[in-house]
């Protein structure tokens, strides 16, 4: 994962993560759960992230790889909701 904080334009105390992840609604189209499917996803990113030469590149550009289960990143969102969402209403900003 790539980082900047965001402490240099008057943001202290935040930072902002550049990242990629998968996301998958909780149920399938016919209202099975997805847990299976996002344990099979989860499973084959992981092992292809763990691939050398895939990983070399994105080391080289300068990525930082986590490798969180789904619980985590779950969890993650779910703070990263609540953290921007004080920013933006400190900020003052209106949706339009």
């Amino acid at each position: 994962m790539m980082f900047a904080r965001m402490n240099l334009i008057n943001f202290a105390g935040f930072l902002a993560l550049l990242g990629a992840a998968g996301a998958a609604p909780a149920q399938d189209a016919a209202g099975y759960p997805s847990r299976d499917i996002i344990a099979k996803l989860h499973a084959e990113s992981t092992k292809a992230l763990q691939a050398s030469d895939l990983r070399d590149r994105m080391v080289a550009e300068g990525a930082e790889f986590v490798g969180d289960t789904p619980e985590q990143f779950t969890a993650f969102i779910a703070s990263e909701l609540v953290k921007w969402g004080k920013a933006a209403r400190a900020s003052g900003a209106k949706v339009e």
